[in-house]
């Protein structure tokens, strides 16, 4: 399950960098205030993002319960699974958002790099509310 946590932030990572990558700047498109502070918001939420994996994959490593049963078991490993995917939506927002950036899409490209903390705050809800039923206990 931990593999999982690592290939899931690998795999956002990569995508990101194929997304950003595979993009060019048409010819018409020219970039205003948005454009620039999207730039900038992206530049600080990389070591952003970067250390809130760590909180990513401590609140799933910690949701799942090991010694659970049955279906119980089975709904706490989905629910840690989806929430350890959040830094693969990290990575995948920055990367798009680059990538609509050049095609002109600048509200959309603004908007699309906060998926990370989007994802952040889905494995918060579902920790905070599965804490004690399907997740195990912190003590």
């Amino acid at each position: 399950m931990y593999l999982y946590y690592i290939l899931a932030a690998i795999f956002g990572l990569v995508m990101g960098i194929i997304i950003a990558a595979r993009s060019k700047k048409m010819e018409d498109v020219v970039y205003g205030k948005l454009d620039k502070a999207g730039k900038i918001m992206n530049i600080i939420l990389i070591p952003v993002y970067a250390i809130l994996t760590y909180l990513f994959w401590f609140i799933a490593m910690v949701g799942l319960n090991p010694w659970g049963e049955g279906l119980k078991w089975l709904l706490s490993a989905v629910l840690a699974v989806i929430g350890a995917t959040g830094p693969a939506f990290c990575g995948i927002g920055l990367g798009a958002s680059a990538a609509l950036r050049r095609k002109g899409k600048s509200r959309l490209s603004f908007l699309v790099q906060f998926a990370g903390i989007v994802g952040l705050g889905i494995t918060f809800l579902f920790f905070w509310l599965f804490y004690g039923t399907l997740f195990k206990p912190l003590n």
